[in-house]
């Protein structure tokens, strides 16, 4: 492993600092066994099927349960192996689009889908937090959908229920999830509050 190549990944993937420089293996300080060793279980679940063929994941629960740590955790681990990957939350990656939009826009619409759809892993943050527009649904399919296609995977979380969830994201991704990957449930107490 060349320790510089890794560093430089961890920092092009842009994890949230707070989860890129603390131990992201444990899933908080004062959370009972069983939920601790439900996360990890899930964790590690997912951990084997990404890098493989390539796989759709949702991670959903409520807020605290560590869904975001999870989904850096498995990133880091990518990381580590040489792989790209990248974190994102769901309104910056329309945001970012959105920005060629603009007259004085240094890339087209093209190059800012295409930065999605390359690296090994792509993890969308906060996919509730959309506006549920028909542009930013189809972009949404359109990548998910065309990082499959790929043999890439993704990983999207959101504090929805599954069935929401699904309802959500819509067929297209939910049927992919079918094909490889899944709905993980993180239904365990808050790591935050402890509740």
């Amino acid at each position: 492993m060349n320790e510089p190549e890794v560093k430089e990944l961890v920092r092009k993937a842009r994890f949230p600092v707070r989860l890129r420089e603390t131990d992201v293996e444990a899933p908080g300080l004062g959370v009972d066994a069983q939920a601790a060793m439900a996360w990890e279980n899930k964790r590690q679940m997912i951990r084997r099927e990404v890098g493989k063929q390539g796989v759709t994941y949702g991670i959903v629960g409520p807020r605290g349960t560590g869904k975001s740590q999870m989904g850096v955790a498995i990133g880091r681990e990518l990381c580590g192996q040489t792989k790209p990957v990248l974190y994102v939350r769901a309104a910056w990656l329309f945001v970012q689009v959105r920005s060629t939009y603009q007259p004085a826009a240094e890339r087209t619409e093209e190059q800012a889908i295409l930065d999605f759809l390359k690296p090994r892993l792509l993890i969308i943050d906060e996919v509730d937090k959309r506006k549920g527009s028909d542009a930013e649904d189809m972009l949404l399919e359109n990548i998910v959908c065309g990082r499959h296609d790929d043999g890439k995977d993704t990983l999207l979380i959101s504090n929805l229920k599954k069935a929401e969830f699904e309802a959500s994201v819509g067929e297209s991704i939910v049927s992919r999830m079918c094909q490889g990957g899944g709905v993980v449930v993180c239904d365990w107490g808050s790591f935050r509050t402890g509740h």
